[in-house]
């Protein structure tokens, strides 16, 4: 069997198997046929693309926007996006998109791999890799302290192209 997910935080299941299993039951509710053009490849980035696209809009990313004409004298929005995995990858893309390109998008994970990607395929325009503490900070203060050190590698992120 191999793993997909943790069904823990959804009471209405009972956690017993999770999805580790090589069946997974859902609501009839819940399941939409793909359109014959669709692949399962694309389908599968039907659920992370609408995540992406809730964000934006929850952030109103549209307001960034550049108006028409193009002011080149308006600053460009930046953007901070906290993830380079999938979802987050495509959170990128969509502010890219919604900005038509204007907006800095920059990117930080605690891989830096996955923040090269982001740059190097275009998803983002700055990346930061943000450090795993050797011990988890546990109080308050520490917490600041640790989220001041981040807000510091985000401010000093290098934008490519500029």
């Amino acid at each position: 069997m191999r793993f997909r997910s943790s069904a823990k935080g959804w009471p209405q299941f009972s956690h017993a198997q999770g999805t580790l299993q090589e069946v997974v039951a859902h609501p009839a509710k819940w399941c939409h046929k793909l359109p014959d053009a669709v692949d399962y490849t694309m389908g599968a980035l039907a659920e992370p693309l609408a995540v992406a696209m809730h964000a934006a809009g929850r952030a109103q990313i549209a307001s960034l926007a550049p108006p028409q004409g193009k002011d080149s004298s308006r600053s460009r929005a930046k953007i901070l996006v906290f993830g380079a995995g999938a979802v987050g990858l495509l959170c990128a893309a969509v502010c890219k998109s919604i900005t038509k390109g204007d907006a800095i998008v920059v990117i930080a994970d605690i891989q830096a791999d996955r923040v090269k990607f982001a740059v190097e395929n275009g998803f983002a325009d700055a990346a930061v890799v943000v450090p795993v503490p050797e011990k988890r900070p546990e109080t308050i203060e520490e917490k600041l302290e640790y989220a001041k050190g981040v807000a510091e590698r985000v401010k000093a992120a290098e934008v490519k192209g500029l």
